[in-house]
This record gives C-alpha cells, sequence and structure tokens, in this order.
C-alpha cells in the first residue's frame, strides 16, 4: 500500500473514536445524581459501549501509525 492508504487508515481510526465519543455524549452522557437501579445500569451499559467504541477507533488509527512509521523505517513511502 502507498501512504495515503496509510494516513486513511489513521483517519478511519480517529472518525470510529469520534464515533465512539459522540454514542457516549449522546446516550450516555452524565448520570443522574440519585438514578434508579433501572437508569444506572443503562448508563453503565452505553458507557461501556462507547468505551468499546473508542478503544477499536484509537486501535485503529495506531496501526495505522505503526504501519506507517515501520514503512519509513524501510525506506519505502
Amino acid at each position: 500500500m502507498t501512504a495515503p492508504h496509510r494516513t486513511s487508515i489513521v483517519i478511519f481510526g480517529i472518525a470510529i473514536f469520534f464515533l465512539g465519543f459522540l454514542y457516549d455524549a449522546r446516550f450516555s452522557g452524565l448520570p443522574y445524581q440519585d438514578p434508579t437501579p433501572a437508569m444506572q445500569a443503562d448508563w453503565l451499559f452505553h458507557g461501556m459501549i462507547a468505551a468499546w467504541i473508542m478503544r477499536t477507533g484509537a486501535a485503529i488509527a495506531l496501526v495505522g501509525v505503526l504501519w506507517a512509521g515501520l514503512a519509513r523505517l524501510k525506506g519505502r513511502r
């Protein structure tokens, strides 16, 4: 792959991370001060999903950065 494809992988990972952040803001948000057990469970569930999405995006971006760095060290551009 050429360098633009590696850059695309990094941008794709950052976009997924941002979507996870938006999911967190939309569905999880800030908890109520004294939530019911059902509200607390719902908040925790959506918070875990948002964290999983953000970790996935960060991992994809990291793979793209490492791939580009290794290719650069090997002299391929």
